[in-house]
């Protein structure tokens, strides 16, 4: 593994491949493969594994290229965790539990760096160095380093430790295993050691992963931390979809904003104005949202909202959106820094805000509410974030979507629905209500955050729905519903109706429900 593996060759003709065409690394492979054996691109599949069908957009019918579904055709709701330092802070021996209890908890997608990325506490110096990089030491939950030439700045296959490639192949199978679909990210901690790899290191690095799991239909890509360097993002990718160019792309993008128009920029602007990702297929939105920093970011409402305006807006094509990263759910007495300050007191107070960006999303076009959670869950002892009593909330917004019709809801921007609710989310109004309907009047949502006082009077049009109606009350703190008026209603007219005080978290957000009794 020490030697060095020949990474010229003829220019790939991947049509995909950005910021100028990428090598061919056919012959680093065959090496490497000689190597590494059959495991470089063959792992065991576990019993569940071999039944999850890959998720694709949706092409057709309703909400037709703003939702993901799988390959049966089944829309598929995103509830996902990110435990982004997993391969450092998990033995293989602790995998399948950790994953096992994610998915009954209701998640099923996760997020993890393949790389890692230090973020607890003081940066490792290298040897006989001042300075020190955060990709300098980078290791497994067994001590194994992900270099074999800690000094040297290439970790592509040529210096690639497989000791450290053997914990990243049975995290992949743990998932698998547990029906967890994954999001592998192949980009470590940003505007380190990226912007010096040449092309030829990037497509490498991407080619090998791709190859790697090819026959994993529950792996997908997100690209980067806080950050996505290029052109070496889109190197990457080229090497990636040599392999895997039927997944879902996404990036994590945090606050980028080259024009000074927004506070938190989306993906279409970065991928069609400036950057030239191509590949990106699904829209991801970073989005932070806690008591002490709700004045300096937007709300759930606001970036979904703008989403679903984006054609207009950017002239980008349609496609699913989701959080990317937001409201955390575990180690509630750390900021996620390693330095044991609590800025994440909400998780104190019955997990509001979580519950803010859960049902909100979905209602306002996002496919799911997508990934929560933290970097540093898993953290030593794998179980202890598992126990997380708030995590319940999770479980009772995901049954309560997929148990109905929740594909065929469309946002009510236009409040043709809920007239109670005027003009557009404001970027920094975490009081606006949330809203959505189906076409055919059979179902039809609102979620009030919760934020205006208690006994708050919603309105709502039920004409937009058909025959006649139950409207009911769900607490989405423990899943029990309340009628909110005698007997089903006919659906003529407006009806205002008053939230009913506390649920039983204690916090006033509730959940209007209004179903056709004709469905």
């Amino acid at each position: 593994m020490n030697s060095r593996y020949s990474q010229a060759g003829d220019a790939s003709t991947d049509s995909h491949a950005d910021n100028g065409r990428a090598p061919d690394c056919g012959s680093w492979v065959q090496a490497l493969s000689l190597i590494a054996g059959a495991a470089v691109v063959s792992l065991a599949l576990g019993a569940q594994a071999g039944e999850m069908p890959k998720l694709r957009i949706r092409t057709s019918g309703v909400n037709a290229h703003h939702l993901i579904e799988d390959a049966n055709g089944k829309a598929f709701f995103m509830a996902g965790i990110c435990p982004q330092n997993f391969i450092q802070k998990v033995r293989i021996a602790d995998m399948n539990a950790y994953f096992k209890a994610r998915h009954e908890q209701g998640f099923n997608i996760a997020w993890v760096v393949i790389s890692g990325w230090n973020h607890f506490g003081k940066p490792p110096f290298l040897p006989g160095s001042s300075n020190y990089d955060l990709e300098d030491d980078v290791r497994d939950a067994a001590g194994n380093a992900i270099k074999l030439d800690p000094r040297n700045i290439n970790f592509a296959p040529p210096n690639l430790n497989m000791a450290y490639v053997h914990s990243v192949d049975e995290m992949v199978k743990a998932a698998g295993r547990n029906g967890v679909y994954l999001f592998l990210d192949p980009m470590n901690e940003p505007g380190m050691e990226w912007p010096k790899h040449t092309q030829a290191d990037a497509v490498a690095w991407g080619r090998f992963w791709g190859d790697r799991y090819a026959k994993y239909p529950w792996v997908n890509i997100l690209m980067g931390t806080d950050d996505v360097p290029q052109p070496q993002s889109n190197w990457i990718v080229s090497g990636l979809r040599h392999s895997l160019g039927d997944r879902l792309y996404t990036i994590d993008q945090a606050i980028y904003d080259p024009k000074g128009m927004h506070d938190n920029i989306p993906n279409p602007w970065w991928q069609y104005k400036d950057r030239g990702a191509t590949w990106i297929n699904l829209w991801g939105w970073y989005e932070w949202e806690t008591p002490n920093s709700m004045g300096q970011t937007g709300t759930y409402q606001h970036v979904t909202w703008l989403m679903d305006s984006q054609a207009g807006r950017w002239g980008v094509p349609t496609a699913p959106t989701f959080i990317v990263e937001s409201e955390y759910t575990s180690y509630p007495t750390d900021n996620g820094e390693g330095t044991g300050q609590a800025d994440n007191i909400v998780m104190k107070q019955g997990d509001h805000a979580l519950r803010r960006e859960m049902w909100s999303v979905p209602l306002g076009g996002g496919s799911g509410f997508g990934i929560l959670g933290n970097i540093n869950d898993a953290v030593n002892d794998p179980m202890t974030t598992l126990k997380d009593p708030t995590l319940k909330y999770v479980a009772l917004c995901k049954s309560f979507f997929t148990s109905r019709a929740w594909e065929r809801l469309a946002p009510d921007y236009g409040h043709a629905f809920l007239t109670s609710q005027k003009g557009e989310p404001a970027l920094h109004d975490p009081t606006y209500v949330s809203a959505a309907v189906t076409g055919d009047g059979s179902l039809g949502v609102v979620y009030y955050p919760g934020l205006s006082g208690n006994h708050f009077p919603l309105t709502v049009n039920l004409a937009k729905m058909r025959g006649r109606s139950r409207v009911y009350w769900f607490d989405p703190t423990d899943g029990t519903r309340h009628d909110a008026a005698g007997g089903p209603l006919a659906n003529r007219g407006s009806r205002t109706l008053t939230t009913p005080g506390n649920n039983h978290a204690g916090s006033a957000d509730w959940v209007l429900v209004v179903e056709s009794s004709a469905r």
